[in-house]
């Protein structure tokens, strides 16, 4: 019989819908994991909207910090330090784990292979009740176009049977044992991800904010690069309609990387790499001329027969334009700055 290891949840929350996160709860309820080696911390920001009773009804430990309201990452890495399981699974108070053996099965990797270091759903998934946004999120494997084609979201395609990310080392009938390298990581850490504790405390820093995606690029070049890529899926839910997500990425890029230049590990794009700028030039060129994304859109939709799939073009233009018009904004700012510095 195999020993399973005690896994540790933290959520971060403020103000999430409660229609949502209740359906969060109820599902790691509902999970075949013995209750007796779950521990689940919310880590609030000061909700006011039945949050925090929900959270208690479930039988989850809060820690609220109201006077961090809008630093989520700092609410996070003091979350960390509570946590007591030898796995830490990050989930999100918008994700759905959709079948009751889900954390059995991102537990697998690590008791089959002592060399994992962190495991991940392949893909996301959504029901038939949710908005057509969440379905093309899903679809897609990517909450932005520009991941998609940066080949930087850590999930793959609906349909696609191959997990293209990173040196494929091991296929198992329920995983794959992938290793990470630094050139070309995909965005990790976040939505569904479980790392082993004693491997994700070398990441942190006191009292510092967390930001998942230069923790573990952290953690790739440090030589805790492999992971288990299991064959199932998480609900991410992607709330608001299109131009507030679209808006919502925009605000993303202008907090964690115009207004951090300089400070990051991670690069989603890195213009120092060739490969990066080429499938950036693609990716525009493809947006602007709308034939290849409405191909991906007719692709998808013969293997999968969802109307969300012809979203494809209509985000890859909004998305190109938004972040196209956001890079203008902010390197006038920066030269002007220049400017005005040396006077």
């Amino acid at each position: 019989m195999k020993r399973y290891p005690t896994v540790s949840i933290i959520t971060g929350t403020l103000d999430p819908k409660p229609s949502v996160f209740r359906r969060m709860l109820e599902a790691i309820v509902a999970q075949t994991y013995p209750k007796r080696l779950i521990e689940h911390v919310v880590v609030d920001g000061g909700s006011s909207d039945g949050t925090l009773a929900l959270a208690i009804r479930f039988g989850c430990r809060l820690v609220s910090h109201p006077a961090l309201r809008n630093k989520e990452q700092v609410r996070f890495a003091k979350g960390f330090s509570l946590l007591k399981g030898d796995i830490v699974l990050i989930l999100e108070s918008d994700n759905i784990l959709p079948d009751s053996r889900w954390i059995e099965r991102l537990v697998e990797p690590f008791v089959d292979e002592r060399r994992v270091s962190f495991s991940f759903p392949a893909y996301n998934a959504y029901t038939q009740d949710m908005t057509m946004l969440t379905k093309y999120c899903a679809l897609m494997g990517s909450p932005d176009p520009t991941l998609f084609y940066l080949k930087k979201s850590d999930k793959i395609p609906a349909g696609q049977t191959r997990y293209d990310k990173g040196v494929v080392l091991k296929e198992m009938s329920d995983y794959w044992i992938v290793r990470f390298e630094p050139e070309g990581l995909p965005t990790l850490g976040d939505n569904g991800f479980m790392v082993r504790r004693e491997i994700l405390a070398l990441a942190l820093k006191k009292n510092r904010e967390y930001i998942h995606v230069d923790a573990f690029a952290s953690l790739v070049t440090r030589g805790f690069d492999t992971a288990g890529v299991v064959k199932n899926e998480i609900i991410h839910i992607m709330g608001g309609n299109i131009a507030n997500h679209v808006r919502r990425r925009i605000e993303v890029k202008r907090l964690f990387t115009d207004e951090k230049r300089g400070m990051r590990r991670y690069h989603a794009m890195d213009w120092s790499s060739p490969r990066d700028r080429r499938n950036l030039f693609k990716y525009i060129v493809f947006s602007l001329t709308l034939a290849q994304p409405l191909w991906v859109s007719i692709h998808g939709y013969l293997k999968i027969r969802e109307l969300a799939w012809f979203l494809h073009p209509v985000m890859c233009l909004l998305m190109v334009a938004g972040y196209g018009w956001s890079e203008v904004v902010f390197q006038l700012k920066h030269w002007k700055k220049l400017v005005l510095d040396k006077k």
